[in-house]
């Protein structure tokens, strides 16, 4: 520790810790101590009832994440008070806080946030009303919608948004692309969903050409990315020839630039 707080130039640290709780005690608080130049990105793992506060002001990527389920929802109540002035990416993996502490944690930091990834469906669903009013300027958001209205608002408030990942599984995608062609962002130009058998009989091939022409129809489109997430490899939209033959021919175009399946998130 004491070779990391001699760097007066250090630019950027990445922190990953699954430590008992006095280590972590013992240890984050101190990079409170870094140069105010220093860019820090930290990850502690396996969250259980405690945070180990204080993080440091100049943070600007925070990951907290708990596989086992071991935490309260009063683990983060200290953390709502805190404001970190160059937060710009915040990821909960497979935890989310209460939702009062988390809506008071976004009224003071969600401004300068540019990510923001959820990965508890059922509590996110519940944020996203805080998300389009407290996060203005994000550029990627991993999410999950209760219906396309949420996903509508997020659009018409969030107006930088470049990429969402939509957790969801049950959403008609004709319904979910009609969304996308009329309420997103002028930049907004990715979608990552995960898979659901029923894609085989919503995703037509009338329904991609419908989808492909509506997008390059509109104004100051980018490329339009695809990325499907499918853990078993049961998909068998890329074996069929109409389809397949529809989308190379959009991507020859460029309206498209990725139309992809993949077993994990590569962009997470």
């Amino acid at each position: 520790m004491n070779l990391i707080l001699s760097q007066n130039k250090l630019k950027n640290l990445i922190f990953h810790q699954s430590h008992d709780r006095e280590v972590l005690k013992s240890i984050i608080p101190l990079l409170e101590k870094l140069s105010d130049n220093t860019s820090v990105k930290l990850g502690v793992y396996e969250i259980k009832n405690f945070i180990p506060l204080p993080f440091p002001k100049n943070l600007r990527e925070l990951l907290l994440a708990s596989n086992n389920g071991n935490f309260t929802e009063d683990t983060f109540k200290e953390l709502q008070r805190v404001i970190f002035p160059n937060l710009q990416v915040l990821i909960f993996s497979y935890l989310v806080p209460k939702i009062e502490h988390f809506n008071n944690f976004l009224e003071r930091n969600g401004e300068n946030l540019r990510k923001l990834y959820l990965e508890d469906c059922t509590k996110a669903l519940d944020l996203n009303l805080s998300i389009s009013k407290f996060c203005p300027n994000l550029v990627v958001l991993s999410t999950s919608v209760s219906g396309y209205d949420d996903l509508k608002v997020i659009f018409v408030n969030c107006q930088h948004l470049e990429s969402i990942k939509l957790i969801d599984q049950k959403m008609d995608m004709k319904e979910l692309l009609n969304v996308i062609v009329n309420y997103s962002p002028k930049n907004f130009f990715k979608l990552i969903h995960h898979y659901d058998h029923q894609m085989e009989l919503q995703l037509l091939p009338e329904v991609l050409e419908w989808f492909f022409m509506s997008w390059s129809n509109r104004e100051q489109q980018k490329p339009f990315s695809l990325i499907i997430i499918d853990f078993l490899k049961s998909s068998k939209i890329m074996k069929d020839h109409e389809k397949k033959k529809i989308i190379e021919n959009y991507i020859k175009l460029g309206v498209i630039r990725k139309f992809r399946f993949v077993v994990y998130n590569e962009d997470y």
